[in-house]
């Protein structure tokens, strides 16, 4: 092993998997420690004097283990938070990945309380964590930025005040505007598949760009465009409407789907500058 070459602890129970990423992490100039069983990734951690990274599977089966049945109760479901635990008890300042399929928003909640950690849906492909561990790796104490993904219709002044203010406020929060974003062949689907991956906030804003007609009424009223209503679904459907980590901004007198009465929506009418506290508050420790 050479010294100079970052350490990789990468955890997953699917060989083929554990087997493609460990050799493209490799290919690309990192050390892999890689492990399908928990006892395996305990080895590790105690053998190991330093792990750059860590990167472990939410889920992983605990049948046949000789070491985790003492140290867990249940069938594996937490064994990756457990071992997370485990991790940054012997590498304080080691940057953890999880990633996972599971849609146990409690559980996905307590990763992040490890310092340090963040958590990526188990479908991302390659490339996806190439550049999240090179994010990493590449500048010493680095942490991976949050990822604030605007969906937006046709106000581009609320749109462009509001990445600015993320730009100067938060400082490690990168704002995703999918337009902007490079397609590479992709469908627009695919590309917002794309881009969604590894979101930390989403920011909805529900601006007068559509009129329609009701018809038993004869009267106009004034509707966010299609593609903001299918997004903020998406996010709903993917992040979950309890996460607190869908912001819903609205401007002027817009219809909402009645399908988010009742939901908290902050008002951008006079800018964003101007909600900028009710918007802090919103979003509180994310």
């Amino acid at each position: 092993m050479t010294d100079s070459k970052p350490i990789i602890l990468f955890v997953d129970d699917a060989m083929a998997l554990l087997e493609q990423f460990t050799t493209i992490l490799e290919w690309d100039g990192y050390h892999v420690l890689s492990a399908g069983r928990a006892d395996d990734v305990l080895d590790h951690i105690d053998q190991a004097e330093r792990i750059d990274l860590a990167i472990l599977d939410l889920e992983l089966p605990i049948e046949g283990s000789d070491r985790i049945p003492a140290m867990l109760k249940g069938d594996g479901r937490e064994m990756g938070l457990l071992l997370g635990e485990q991790f940054r008890r012997k590498f304080p300042d080691s940057p953890i990945l999880f990633w996972s399929g599971s849609a146990n928003e409690s559980l996905r909640a307590r990763t992040l309380e490890l310092p340090k950690s963040y958590i990526f849906p188990k479908n991302v492909g390659p490339r996806f964590i190439q550049q999240i561990v090179h994010e990493i790796l590449s500048t010493p104490d680095r942490t991976p930025s949050r990822k604030a993904f605007i969906v937006h219709g046709h106000a581009d002044d609320i749109l462009e005040e509001l990445r600015d203010w993320l730009n100067k406020e938060f400082k490690t929060v990168e704002p995703i505007v999918l337009r902007d974003m490079r397609s590479g062949g992709e469908t627009l689907i695919d590309k917002l598949e794309t881009y969604a991956l590894g979101t930390d906030l989403v920011f909805v804003l529900l601006t007068p760009d559509d009129t329609v007609l009701a018809s038993r009424q004869d009267k106009q009223s004034r509707r966010a465009r299609q593609n903001v209503v299918f997004e903020m679904g998406y996010f709903f459907g993917r992040l979950g409407r309890r996460t607190g980590r869908i912001v819903l901004l609205s401007q002027g007198e817009v219809e909402l789907p009645s399908d988010i009465h009742g939901m908290v929506t902050i008002d951008v009418t006079e800018g964003v500058t101007a909600a900028s506290e009710s918007i802090r508050r919103e979003i509180g420790g994310h």
